[in-house]
């Protein structure tokens, strides 16, 4: 979905901004939370393989985890 509206140029971006995320959440396990790093990470990898087979970041179900994940 990302490659056919936006491109090269916008899948490289996308890219960057899971691995942005994905950062992020490795910075909560050094800071020794521990649970919130598990919940973080499982909310993660849960949407990055749906992602692969659905569009799982525009789907209303997504949304409430994308939000657990900002917190």
């Amino acid at each position: 979905m990302i490659l056919g509206q936006f491109g090269v140029l916008g899948c490289i971006l996308y890219v960057l901004l899971i691995v942005c995320i994905f950062r992020k959440i490795q910075n909560a396990y050094r800071k020794n939370e521990k649970n919130k790093y598990l919940a973080k990470l499982g909310i993660f990898l849960y949407l990055l393989i749906a992602s692969t087979s659905e569009s799982t970041f525009v789907n209303s179900y997504a949304i409430p985890m994308a939000i657990i994940l900002g917190v």
